[in-house]
């Protein structure tokens, strides 16, 4: 199960108080916190939360703006963005907190509804104006684009385009 921040430290409170009123036994203790760990899976910073493309429609907030980010298992930017940029702190928590995040892999076979009919994703893509990967394609609420960055993007400026996105202007 993926947990933000504050479930997660939610969860890490409880784990303490639970410790200190077990502190007496400490063969529970152990055990607790063993269980414990195998039964939360607690994710690391750097853990992007992706939807399937699949789940586009069935978003609950209209609120949050949206990422699509197209990829190919081929792609070698698509890993280099994965690992170098996604992977970082900074880049994953503003993209969990401020967007609804869906990954579109192109070579896998899945199809999106989308305007009342069915897609595939090279077809998705092609809506998108997708022609080269990696591409993130930024929607609204209603799944309006609102633009797209194609290629690779370092953090610093993958940053500056997200909040660009966002609305917060620039420092």
């Amino acid at each position: 199960m993926d947990l933000n921040f504050r479930e997660e430290f939610t969860l890490v409170l409880k784990l303490n108080f639970r410790l200190k009123a077990l502190a007496m036994n400490k063969n529970k203790a152990v055990i607790f916190f063993i269980t414990f760990l195998m039964a939360v899976q607690i994710s690391a910073s750097g853990t992007l939360h992706w939807k399937s493309i699949s789940m586009l429609n069935t978003s609950a907030s209209l609120q949050k703006k949206k990422v699509l980010y197209f990829s190919a298992d081929w792609c070698k930017w698509c890993r280099k963005l994965e690992k170098e940029v996604f992977a970082d702190s900074e880049v994953s928590k503003f993209l969990n907190d401020n967007f609804q995040l869906y990954h579109a892999d192109i070579d896998k076979e899945v199809f999106v509804e989308i305007n009342n009919s069915f897609k595939s994703i090279s077809e998705l893509a092609k809506i998108f104006g997708v022609n080269s990967y990696p591409t993130i394609v930024f929607l609204d609420g209603e799944n309006n684009s609102l633009g797209e960055l194609q290629g690779y993007y370092d953090k610093e400026n993958l940053l500056k385009a997200l909040k660009f996105v966002k609305g917060i202007k620039p420092e």
